[in-house]
């Protein structure tokens, strides 16, 4: 998990575009997992992640390993494994679209060449 933070961080810092849509207050989410617990907090000013609990985040996520891997990669997007249950969501829904769309947005985009002539 400390590695696809990490992706994101660096994402959402090299994707000028995505800085008018990040919180300007930190937004807290817990991913809460089979195995572990992480806090990961993301704003325009900075990003943190830990692995461990906190009291009151903005949004809690429980559901398996694989699945917020899958979310985080974007290869999956959150509301979807929400609507099929793979993953519980508490807090705003507000918050849930902003997320989604910070994490769909990071995904890693396959770069393809064009070959042709112009004109």
């Amino acid at each position: 998990m400390d590695k696809l933070f990490a992706r994101i961080q660096r994402e959402c810092f090299e994707r000028k575009h995505l800085f008018p849509i990040l919180p300007s207050n930190p937004l807290t989410v817990l991913f809460d997992s089979n195995d572990e617990t992480w806090m990961f907090s993301l704003s325009k000013s900075q990003m943190d992640w830990k692995k461990g609990t906190i009291s009151s985040p903005h949004l809690h996520l429980c559901g398996t390993d694989e699945i917020f891997r899958n979310i985080l990669l974007g290869e999956e997007r959150l509301l979807t494994a929400v609507k099929r249950k793979d993953v519980s969501i508490f807090g705003s829904f507000r918050l849930q679209l902003q997320l989604e769309a910070i994490l769909w947005l990071c995904k890693e985009r396959e770069e393809t060449v064009v070959l042709g002539r112009l004109g």
